[in-house]
């Protein structure tokens, strides 16, 4: 079949056999200036042009595929289009063995424009229930990707794991089994910071499926300047949630990681944060209408945050906040005292929930010294 606009195509070719065990033989797709935005509705505006070739002759038998796209109209995500310039793929299954994918190369060249934004090149394979990929990112440059995103260019390997899938195998498909899926994330990536003589590390190390999200580590290094955090997240009972973090700042400026807006006060001020925390709590069921006193008397554990030596938008600013139960008979009620001060003014916050429901009203209380 084909499908055809003012100056773009898209046509689809294949061989059937409708009464083989395995009806679909062979397929070519070729696209020319095709538009997904005329297509779906909300898609990103792209001009795709080039050809999917998969051939596949029997239910036992190999499986190949070459992928070759070409996006003359790459631009960034916010901007309501794809930062994809070129894609090129090749996968294949070994003889006689339909429950191993080898992704044998995948290179994905990253654009604004005719300004290039990075490169995605790796290898990788789909056998059983899990795929993995290992890869490289060479010069990437997120700001090119979403104006909002970190104005950097780094590079570095990416291995990447999804467990829980279907095998490639259609014979091997259970639709009645569930799966869980997992997946797994480690990355290093470093470079610098545009028009700085500053270098950048990013690292991330973690986890996650339906029952668990295991931060090991991120880590974001400019200069001298870091931050440091471990986070992990374990459902409980009843959907409530244990959770459990901590991590470090040092001198950090999230400018260079989250510029904001451009024009925006957050972008034109200058910023260093320095401090700690930690956070051992068991989180209750959230619901939508869920009051912040609420929440605070529903949480069962302890959580402290510092912030010291530190500027926001140039304004020189500490912070001290504690979250936690106090010791009582019952129910204990939950309790959260902070305070703030930024630029000379002293904002204190003291509240207690009162889990008991006898009458006694939930307290929480506000002190400003300017």
């Amino acid at each position: 079949f084909s499908l055809a606009d003012t100056g773009s195509y898209l046509d689809v070719v294949g061989r059937n056999a409708p009464l083989d065990a395995w009806p679909i033989g062979r397929l070519r797709l070729r696209t020319q200036a095709l538009d997904l935005s005329s297509l779906l509705s909300g898609a990103p505006q792209t001009a795709l042009s080039g050809r999917m070739d998969i051939d596949s002759r029997s239910l036992s038998g190999p499986l190949a595929a070459t992928i070759e796209l070409d996006n003359a109209s790459p631009g960034r995500w916010n901007e309501g289009r794809v930062p994809v310039s070129r894609l090129q793929a090749r996968l294949r299954s070994p003889d006689a063995d339909r429950q191993r994918l080898l992704i044998e190369s995948f290179d994905l060249q990253l654009a604004h424009g005719s300004e290039a934004a990075g490169r995605w090149q790796g290898s990788g394979q789909w056998a059983g229930p899990r795929l993995q990929l290992d890869s490289q990112i060479d010069a990437l440059r997120p700001h090119l990707l979403d104006s909002r995103a970190a104005v950097m260019n780094v590079s570095g390997p990416l291995a990447f794991t999804l467990s829980g899938l279907r095998s490639p195998d259609p014979s091997e498909a259970d639709p009645a089994r569930p799966r869980a899926l997992s997946v797994e994330l480690r990355s290093t990536l470093e470079g610098r910071i545009e028009g700085s003589p500053h270098t950048v590390k990013l690292g991330i190390d973690g986890r996650a499926d339906g029952q668990r999200i295991e931060l090991r580590e991120l880590r974001a290094e400019a200069g001298a300047a870091r931050a440091v955090l471990a986070f992990d997240a374990r459902r409980a009972a009843a959907d409530s949630w244990l959770l459990r973090s901590s991590g470090t700042l040092t001198d950090f400026d999230p400018l260079p990681w989250w510029p904001g807006s451009e024009g925006s006060a957050w972008r034109a001020g200058t910023h260093r944060l320095s401090g700690s925390w930690s956070l051992d709590v068991a989180l209750p069921r959230l619901q939508p209408d869920m009051a912040p006193l609420a929440l605070a008397q529903a949480i069962a554990g302890t959580g402290l945050l510092r912030v010291d030596r530190s500027l926001v938008a140039g304004v020189p600013v500490s912070l001290q906040l504690e979250l936690g139960n106090r010791p009582g008979s019952g129910a204990a009620p939950g309790s959260v005292r902070g305070e703030l001060v930024a630029g000379g003014n002293r904002l204190a916050v003291e509240g207690q929930g009162n889990p008991a429901g006898d009458g006694h009203a939930d307290r929480l209380r506000f002190d400003l010294q300017a």
